[in-house]
Parts: C-alpha cells; structure tokens; sequence
C-alpha cells in the first residue's frame, strides 16, 4: 500500500526536524550508510510510518565515525516513539549483517531491498 503524499507545508516542517537533528550528531551510522530521522515522531505530519531509501550518487561527507562517505540514507518518519525506535532498530540490526552495506552499493530495487530485509529479520 502507498502512502498518501505529505502536504506541501509538513516538507518544511520535516526538513527542519531532520537538521535538527543533524545538528545535534550526524546521524552517518557507518560503512557508507546515514539514518537520517527527527530526534521526536511526528503525529502532526505522518499518519503511519515512512521509510524512504536514498542512493546518492556521489556519495556525502556525511560526518560519520570512519568517515566514509555516506552512498545510502534510510529516512524514517513516524507518527509514534515505539514504530520510530522499531524501524531503527530493525535497520540498525540489517547493518550488522556482513555484505549488507555492500548489498547497498548495488543500488537494489525496492522488491530486492525488501526481500533480502525480510531474509534478515526472519533469521533473527
């Protein structure tokens, strides 16, 4: 199911969110890869949870701890605080999973990033 476009005004207002959080400490976890979130969920702009994955080309100085560029950015976006530590800690634990960050530089469709995310987490 797709989930229903943000209004124009919530862009601006989620933008601000994620720099401020930015502001705060980058959130570049890594092996190429950045989580990008507000620090608070967000009912007021999102109904259910969103997760957008971005491929960047070229990769961002994204500040991280081994100062790779970041290559993948996992926006997340939620409407409450157990979906929004759900969804980090779910990807947080697919980062852990060896070939996982090189699987991302592959810039895998998104019927290909779910199937091998459900392969993870069935393991688990």
């Amino acid at each position: 199911m797709r989930a229903r476009a943000l209004a124009p005004a919530a862009h601006a207002t989620l933008l601000e969110a994620v720099l401020e959080r930015e502001r705060l400490a980058a959130t570049a976890l890594g092996h190429g890869v950045a989580i990008p979130h507000p620090r608070q969920p967000r009912p007021d702009v999102v109904e259910a949870a969103r997760l957008s994955v971005v491929f960047l080309d070229p990769p961002v100085d994204w500040a991280a701890i081994d100062r790779l560029p970041v290559h993948t950015a996992f926006l997340v976006l939620s409407p409450s605080t157990a979906v929004h530590l759900q969804l980090l800690s779910r990807i947080a634990y697919a980062l852990r999973e060896p070939g996982f960050d090189e699987f991302l530089l592959e810039r895998p469709s998104k019927s290909e990033l779910a199937q091998h995310l459900r392969a993870i987490h069935k393991d688990a």
